[in-house]
């Protein structure tokens, strides 16, 4: 639960740095990028790149043009937030099972 939280907190953190202007698929680089980046210490280098792939093909089916605007923008939802930690804890189990 842990490693949640601190997976949600960056994302949110990677989020909010990416310009609302910008092509899905720049806005899921940026994401994964800043996913790869920020890691958690408890995942090996293979682990982290696998779970943030997971996470990032999780959001690009998952969400809605509009609802990744609003998660890029840092704004609050239930919904997307819902969403956000369903795709977490599948990953996480995909990386760890």
């Amino acid at each position: 639960k842990k490693l949640l939280f601190v997976i949600l907190i960056f994302l949110f953190q990677i989020s909010s740095q990416v310009k609302s202007d910008m092509t899905k698929r720049k806005i899921f680089t940026e994401l994964f990028n800043g996913c790869v980046k920020e890691g958690d210490p408890n995942m090996t280098l293979g682990v982290q790149f696998e779970y943030c792939a997971c996470i990032m093909s999780n959001m690009s089916t998952g969400l809605t043009y509009d609802e990744l605007m609003v998660f890029v923008e840092g704004r609050e939802e239930a919904k997307i937030n819902r969403k956000i930690g369903k795709f977490t804890k599948k990953c996480i189990e995909k990386v760890y099972q």
